[in-house]
C-alpha cells in the first residue's frame, strides 16, 4: 500500500496541443503547443499555475484563456488583474494576438499617462456598458477604486468579475463550453 500511495497516487492529466480554435486569433500568429494544453487545463479545471519558463508565452496563454472563457460563454466580459510593471505587456499581447478585441485599461491610457480618478470612474462605467470586451486593471488603480461601500463592491463584483474556478459559472454553463470546444475541435479536425 505504501509503494501505491507514494509512486501511483498521482497521474497528471494530459490535455491535447493541437490548435485551439480562436476565432479571433490574428491570422499571422498561432499559439504553441503548451499553451494550447495550458488553455484546455484551465477550462477544463477552472485553475491553472503556469510556471513556465521566462519569454514562454504566460501572458498570450493568460490572454487566450481570457478569449477562450469569453468565446464559450464563460465568461461575458473578462477582467484581468495585475502587477503594475506588467500591465502594458498585457495590453500589448492583446493588440498583436488578439487586434480586434476591444481592450481596456483602467490606471493609465497608453500614450498618455496615469489616470485621474474621473478617468477610471468614467473607464469602470463604460466597461459595465460593455464598452470593452476584455479588461485589465493594475493592482494600484484597483485598490484605488475600491474605497466604496460594500453593497456596490458586491454589485460590482457581480456583473464584472470571473471566477477561474467556476464558482460563478454555473454548472451548465461549463458542460456547454465544455460541449462548445468539443464541437470546435471537431469542426478543426475535419
Amino acid at each position: 500500500q505504501d509503494y501505491m500511495l507514494r509512486y501511483k497516487a498521482y497521474k497528471p492529466r494530459k490535455f491535447p496541443m493541437e490548435a485551439l480554435p480562436l476565432y479571433r486569433l490574428a491570422r499571422a500568429e498561432r499559439l504553441n503547443g503548451h499553451q494550447n494544453s495550458g488553455v484546455r487545463r484551465a477550462i477544463a479545471s477552472g485553475l491553472m499555475l503556469a510556471a513556465w519558463d521566462v519569454g514562454a508565452g504566460k501572458s498570450l496563454g493568460g490572454a487566450s484563456i481570457a478569449v477562450w472563457a469569453r468565446q464559450t460563454c464563460l465568461a461575458r466580459r473578462p477582467m484581468i488583474t495585475s502587477p503594475n510593471s506588467v500591465t502594458a505587456m498585457w495590453y500589448f499581447t492583446f493588440r498583436r494576438f488578439y487586434p480586434d478585441m476591444r481592450v481596456g485599461i483602467i490606471g493609465f491610457t497608453p500614450g498618455v499617462g496615469e489616470d485621474n480618478a474621473a478617468d477610471r470612474r468614467r473607464k469602470w462605467e463604460r466597461y459595465r456598458a460593455g464598452a470593452f470586451d476584455i479588461l485589465i486593471v493594475p493592482e494600484s488603480s484597483f485598490r484605488l477604486d475600491i474605497n466604496c461601500t460594500p453593497e456596490s463592491i458586491a454589485d460590482t463584483w457581480a456583473s464584472i468579475a470571473w471566477n477561474l474556478r467556476g464558482r460563478a459559472a454555473s454548472d451548465t454553463a461549463r458542460e456547454a463550453a465544455k460541449r462548445k470546444l468539443a464541437e470546435a475541435e471537431a469542426e478543426v479536425a475535419r
